[in-house]
């Protein structure tokens, strides 16, 4: 690495454990006589595209940023038999697009690159046994929960970015409550980075997606991935209200509507997005999403208590309505059914 350039250590980091994930054995099964030689991931290149502040350092020096590499058969770890092999390799990504033949001379002792890039140097990992694809699957699992924990900061960014965006979006600009309270936000970055049962989280998820080829083609990683969380914390601070997908577009005709009924916003929406197929349930849930009530008492007890009060009225009309209408229903079918013993009766009498 020259004086004048340097990595970025989040990133070079992170990346580290990408390469882990990426070096792991797709079997256990190990081939006889040959050597484990797991191949690099990364040229670590000058962005030759504008990526803002991060391409250069607070000491003037020049970031260097990851290139993907692939290989053939988009291997990162191979079984190699001893000789001399030629493996070709191309790095795409931040206005770079290099190719190139790696040589790589194997022997009974290890493995050895010639006249081959630093970036590109291969590692050895010794003999081809079951032992060894083990270590490495293990690796693996290691840099897995590395990359994930690492993200905890950044999740933690999103989310509370999001529930002030999705607070703005609900309950207006000068609401002093908030869509989650405390409790109810951890609970939503836990999900995201540690998923819920056997449901992998969204950091898992941009984990994965982190892997592909062309993830960090226009971008560096760390844009991707904060882009990536923010878009993730907003689907699921929205999920944990209950506001549909389609909420905001919902209440932005709302909005322009003053008084009108739901049913008239229905209209108004269908006849705006036809496309959306908007259903009553899906409207009344985008229309009442709004403070969570423990996070209102936190801000503002006496305006939670008002809320709680009405909405605990509104529960009750509405079962005694429930309760009126299932009495009206029993009444005339008690009528129906004396009527037709009645009837019955004069029949056999006559």
């Amino acid at each position: 690495m020259s004086e004048t350039s340097a990595r970025h250590e989040w990133i070079d980091a992170w990346c580290g454990h990408l390469e882990n994930l990426l070096q792991q054995p797709s079997s256990t099964t190990p081939q006889t006589g040959r050597r484990l030689v797991a191949l690099p991931a990364w040229l670590w290149l000058a962005p030759a595209i504008s990526i803002g502040r991060k391409a250069v350092r607070a000491d003037g020096r020049t970031m260097l940023m990851p290139v993907r590499v692939t290989w053939p058969d988009a291997a990162h770890l191979v079984a190699l038999p001893a000789g001399t092999h030629h493996l070709p390799w191309s790095a795409t990504g931040l206005g770079h697009a290099v190719t190139g033949v790696l040589t790589v001379q194997v022997t009974e002792h290890g493995v050895h690159s010639i006249k081959g890039c630093a970036d590109l140097a291969p590692t050895d990992h010794g003999p081809d046994t079951q032992a060894a694809r083990a270590a490495l699957l293990q690796r693996a699992d290691t840099s897995r929960w590395q990359a994930r924990m690492s993200l905890e900061r950044y999740v933690e960014q999103a989310v509370d970015a999001a529930v002030a965006t999705v607070t703005r979006d609900v309950l207006g600009l000068r609401s002093v409550h908030s869509v989650l309270d405390a409790t109810s936000t951890e609970t939503v970055r836990d999900a995201m980075l540690l998923g819920t049962g056997q449901t992998p989280g969204a950091v898992d998820r941009i984990i994965e997606r982190s892997l592909a080829p062309a993830a960090f083609v226009r971008v560096d990683p760390l844009h991707y991935l904060t882009v990536d969380l923010r878009r993730a914390a907003e689907a699921y601070v929205r999920r944990a209200i209950s506001d549909p997908p389609i909420g905001r577009k919902i209440r932005t005709v709302q909005r322009a509507m003053p008084g009108a009924s739901l049913d008239e916003v229905v209209a108004a929406y269908r006849q705006a997005h036809p496309r959306d197929f908007l259903s009553m349930r899906r409207a009344a849930r985008a229309l009442s999403a709004g403070a969570d009530l423990n996070a209102s008492a936190a801000r503002e007890p006496r305006a939670a208590t008002a809320r709680t009060a009405v909405d605990v009225e509104a529960l009750a009309l509405a079962r005694a309505e429930n309760a009126t209408s299932d009495v009206t229903e029993l009444a005339a079918r008690s009528r129906r059914a004396l009527a037709g013993a009645l009837n019955a009766d004069l029949r056999r009498a006559s």
